[in-house]
């Protein structure tokens, strides 16, 4: 009969990174919801809308590279 052993430090480790990237990654999508508001108010000034353009367009594309980054690492074949 083998005996199971855990490693509990790496488990651990990768448990806390998953939930950093997590956390960040869901920070970085709120922040391009937020420059997507700037976009939509009819009120603010036309430097405002770019900047709240420019702030939405970069965080979706850091959200799309980090979701495609995942789905590299997921899948064995496009090693």
């Amino acid at each position: 009969m083998s005996h199971l052993v855990i490693n509990w430090t790496s488990l651990l480790r990768a448990a806390g990174l998953s939930i950093a990237i997590g956390v960040t990654l869901v920070s970085v999508f709120t922040v391009g919801v937020l420059g997507y508001a700037r976009i939509d108010d009819p009120a603010s000034s036309p430097f405002r809308r770019r900047s709240g353009f420019a702030l939405a367009s970069s965080a979706l594309v850091i959200c799309a590279a980090a979701v495609l980054f995942g789905v590299y690492l997921l899948i064995p074949k496009l090693h």
